[in-house]
């Protein structure tokens, strides 16, 4: 279930022991009295956002999967997307062959392990088996990822299933927290703890984020024992 985003500034508010009435446009009025400003709430619910993309179970995190095609017929395609090992779920292989098209998934693999890879005939990646590795342009072209393929001959497209950045929260009762009902409470008690800490208070920012690791815990544990 999607959550007006204001809604979550409210109860970030209400945990900060401050009002919590907001106008819903995404101007920040509501904080102008507070003792934190809208754009440390805002900074601190960015953080936390990046804390629970890092920690939770991959399973949370459905609504920020995006899809990357990319068409190409050489052993290295190149992405505009900066990507990661662990942003990347699958990576899908097309092979074309005097016109059929056959797809397949790729295993991953560093840098070492293929070339280690590629000098043993039984673990030598195959096109129905085949490795794939994600690293750097050279040359640090920022916002570019290498990926190579193994083997690379005939080639055509990769489709990668990927993790994408969460969006910025606002005050605003328009836009919409995709993560989940049941992750509310690790966010917000995660940017608590940030505002808690940037205003010296340890003992209460050491309290939220407590409670903000047992909630990771216990909703990661929920995907662990149904294993």
């Amino acid at each position: 279930m999607a959550i007006a985003q204001n809604k979550i500034f409210e109860m970030l508010r209400r945990q900060l022991e401050e009002p919590t009435i907001s106008d819903g446009t995404g101007g920040g009025s509501a904080d102008s009295n507070n003792n934190f400003s809208y754009d440390e709430k805002k900074d601190a619910l960015k953080k936390s956002q990046n804390y629970l993309v890092n920690n939770l179970n991959k399973n949370y995190l459905s609504p920020l999967y995006k899809s990357i095609s990319i068409s190409g017929s050489s052993a290295t395609l190149n992405t505009q997307d900066t990507l990661s090992p662990d942003d990347v779920l699958s990576v899908k292989v097309t092979y074309t062959e005097q016109g059929v098209s056959s797809s397949y998934y790729a295993k991953f693999t560093n840098i070492e392990e293929l070339g280690k890879d590629l000098n043993n005939s039984y673990l030598k990646p195959t096109k129905e088996f085949p490795s794939v590795y994600l690293g750097p342009l050279s040359g640090n072209v920022d916002g570019k990822t290498k990926i190579t393929i193994e083997p690379s001959t005939n080639v055509t497209s990769v489709e990668i299933l990927a993790i994408g950045e969460p969006g910025e929260l606002t005050d605003d009762n328009t836009s919409y927290y995709y993560l989940g009902e049941e992750t509310l409470n690790a966010l917000l008690y995660y940017a608590e703890s940030e505002l808690w800490r940037n205003d010296n208070r340890q003992q209460r920012s050491k309290i939220a984020l407590e409670k903000c690791f047992n909630e990771v815990e216990i909703l990661n544990n929920k995907y662990n024992t149904e294993l």
